[in-house]
């Protein structure tokens, strides 16, 4: 089920946006900048390749400039709440996101 960026209900796009911004922002500044993803290696051995590694703040960023990651990572986020609504009319990727937002303790 390939869905097309300009597909993709602007609504959606921008609840998307903003849960990633509501998730990077529940981060620690170290974690919002650690790489965690890596998209694809080549090759085997000495030989071997990696393609860019991306920290949360680097998707939100890419997502928000709506870079060919950023479309592609909307896409696939996209894909995955149409498939979780088969199985379960009320799941939400927006909710998945924001059910893994970590609270920062506040100081009194």
């Amino acid at each position: 089920m390939a869905v097309s960026f300009d597909d993709i209900p602007q609504e959606m796009k921008e609840q998307i946006q903003t849960a990633l911004s509501e998730w990077v922002d529940s981060l620690s500044d170290e974690q919002a900048r650690s790489p965690v993803i890596q998209l694809f290696s080549t090759g085997f051995g000495p030989k071997q390749s990696y393609a860019p590694c991306y920290s949360p703040s680097n998707i939100r960023d890419e997502v928000t400039a709506k870079t060919d990651f950023g479309r592609q990572y909307v896409e696939a986020l996209y894909e995955l709440h149409e498939r979780m609504k088969l199985r379960d009319p009320e799941a939400s990727i927006i909710g998945l996101i924001r059910r893994s937002i970590r609270r920062r303790p506040v100081s009194i």
